[in-house]
């Protein structure tokens, strides 16, 4: 069955496998909700009501919900599970693996993923000026490996790093969602280069969120952990202007 990610759970299944629809969570109606729209069963899994609410994809309060996870979910109009599993993650998804049927018709699955592949692949190749977030983000992920580590601070080049960017492996790209706290980026590249020193590590930062923390940047230096830092620059705290817009009409 067809699989899309919050923000922090990129890489659980590789976003090159043909079931994968990739992020979801940007606030508003795009492909992959639109996988949601057909579906009769949701399956959370270690889902977090803040990193995307449940009435952004469930607005009618219609979908048959499995929660699985170690504790007991929250639940509201738009999320109010049918069945709930309590207790190890992995455990229970292995447990309901020999349960599950293959299907055998996935034509509807992989039209859906070619409009959103389409749609992340659009100006990958773009040799205009300024450079757009995608050829950028494009050029980075041909430029890293399977294992190698991206880590986005918070900021509107967040929503490219998340809809762009391809992850192929667990805790490869580190993004702090939900409480979104600005500045995480470089201080997350040093801890993940002290914990996988042998890995490329790059921290993309905004302009606002790099400088909250770029004095970490001699903490680096200091043990020893190298690491690349790109900065997207638009003089301004756009994702909080974009939120405002969309909030208030006004920025």
């Amino acid at each position: 069955i067809p699989v899309a990610h919050t923000f922090m759970s990129k890489g659980c299944l590789p976003e090159d496998n043909e079931l994968c629809f990739l992020s979801v969570g940007l606030q508003q109606h795009d492909y992959v909700n639109c996988g949601f729209d057909r579906a009769d069963l949701v399956i959370g899994i270690g889902y977090d009501f803040a990193e995307y609410e449940p009435e952004l994809w469930n607005p009618k309060g219609d979908k048959r919900i499995v929660n699985i996870d170690f504790l007991s979910t929250e639940v509201d109009f738009d999320y109010c599970p049918t069945v709930e599993l309590l207790g190890d993650i992995g455990r229970s998804l292995r447990l309901l693996r020999p349960l599950v049927k293959r299907r055998k018709e996935l034509a509807p699955v992989s039209n859906l993923r070619k409009f959103i592949l389409q749609e992340i692949e659009e100006y990958s190749q773009d040799e205009g000026y300024p450079l757009k977030p995608q050829r950028v983000l494009q050029d980075v992920r041909k430029a890293m490996g399977r294992e190698d580590i991206l880590v986005s601070d918070v900021g509107a080049h967040m929503i490219w790093v998340a809809r762009v960017y391809m992850a192929y492996e667990p805790q490869t790209v580190l993004i702090s969602f939900g409480l979104a706290s600005m500045g995480f980026g470089i201080p997350a590249a040093i801890a993940a280069k002290l914990v996988h020193p042998e890995r490329k590590v790059v921290a993309v930062c905004g302009d606002g969120g790099f400088l909250m923390t770029s004095m970490e940047l001699e903490t680096a230096m200091r043990l020893g952990t190298p690491f690349v830092v790109l900065v997207f620059r638009d003089d301004s705290y756009a994702l909080v202007k974009w939120k405002q817009v969309l909030e208030f009409g006004v920025g």
